[in-house]
């Protein structure tokens, strides 16, 4: 059988809107400072978490443990992959993607996607999701093991208000499959609709 592909292969060099270059690459441990401040900044913002500023985690080693798992699943790169996009020597956005583990559903993988207020709008959201992508695509061929399927599926959830999100994921192929009527509920008592989408890679 074909050695299947690793994760560094998923690692390049991408061009910002901006003109700037960035780095896809896997995350490290050594990234987890420049994480915890972008999960801070984007919680604050607003836009896409649903998270409060009282969940948010101080301690950097804390945040460290805590994502330790997702940092040696890329070293296996069979049950996921984590991207992050350096600019000029700073980690500003990362993504996940995921396979499922019970065992009738490990055909489908979940993405989840974060970019710092102050980079957005400079392709690097598009850049990480392509990176996903593109793992989810070389794990979709039969794998020889009964107990990991090929990835038929990738899914993810944003905000109904999240019109730029939505537009990106759209572009890619996703689709709206459903949508959980007043899911998220803010602070100052306002409500949001929450959407599934979902991207089918063999149709």
């Amino acid at each position: 059988m074909t050695a299947r592909p690793s994760n560094e292969e998923l690692e390049r060099t991408v061009r910002m809107k901006d003109g700037r270059t960035a780095l896809i690459r896997l995350a490290r441990l050594e990234d987890m400072p420049d994480v915890m401040e972008m999960d801070r900044a984007v919680l604050l913002d607003g836009r896409g978490s649903v998270r409060t500023a009282d969940e948010l985690v101080d301690d950097l080693a804390s945040f460290t443990e805590k994502h330790r798992a997702y940092i040696d699943g890329n070293k296996s790169g069979v049950g996921g992959c984590w991207l992050v996009a350096e600019v000029e020597g700073r980690v500003v956005a990362g993504g996940t993607i995921h396979r499922l583990q019970p065992g009738r559903v490990r055909h489908n993988a979940q993405i989840g996607l974060g970019v710092h207020p102050e980079y957005q709008g400079l392709g690097l959201g598009r850049a990480i999701m392509v990176g996903l992508l593109d793992w989810a695509r070389l794990h979709s061929a039969p794998t020889g093991r009964a107990t990991l399927p090929p990835i038929r599926r990738v899914m993810l959830n944003v905000m109904a208000n999240n019109e730029r999100a939505i537009a990106l994921y759209t572009s890619l192929g996703f689709r709206i499959i459903g949508t959980r009527t007043r899911f998220i509920r803010f602070e100052d008592g306002s409500e949001c609709n929450d959407h599934e989408m979902e991207l089918l890679l063999d149709e």
